[in-house]
């Protein structure tokens, strides 16, 4: 998917190479991306609901457990190509079911937002809100300019 992604940026990138000097030719570059975009939202339409979130819905008492085991069962079918129900299928919720029972009944209570600043968590907040922060603070000194520049730079690299 990424993969896919990528190729279509850089295919809007080359059509909006040829239209670099044309007023407004940017407009081409996201245009060209466009199609492909709505063609991979619809298609994300038709994917099932994940099995895992079926099995912890069931787990926490959201909906009926047989219901919601056997739409997990389903749905882990379709997304694997196999025929609906198959062994293979439901022995892989049975094993996926019994993981989110024992991570679900050690949980004593839901948490604290405060659990984030303790313990082994203030680390990984650490790192990740610094990452973020770095990367917002490093598009104010420029980041951004030399992404819609990027064009222009390479080009000077491939003359000289």
């Amino acid at each position: 998917m990424w993969g896919l992604t990528f190729y279509v940026m850089q295919l809007g990138y080359f059509v909006g190479s040829f239209l670099i000097e044309t007023v407004g030719g940017w407009r081409f570059m996201y245009g060209f991306s466009a199609p492909v975009a709505v063609l991979m939202g619809l298609g994300m339409l038709t994917l099932p609901n994940s099995p895992r979130w079926l099995l912890l819905r069931a787990v926490q008492g959201k909906g009926s457990f047989q219901d919601l085991k056997e739409k997990a069962i389903f749905s882990l079918s379709k997304l694997r190509g196999r025929p609906p129900g198959d062994k293979e299928s439901e022995k892989q919720i049975e094993e996926t079911l019994v993981s989110l029972k024992s991570v679900y009944a050690d949980q004593e209570s839901e948490g604290n937002f405060l659990e984030v600043f303790q313990g082994p968590n203030l680390k990984a907040f650490i790192i990740g809100g610094g990452l973020v922060l770095f990367q917002q603070v490093g598009q104010l000194w420029g980041n951004e300019s030399v992404h819609n520049y990027a064009l222009y730079i390479s080009t000077l690299f491939m003359l000289n």
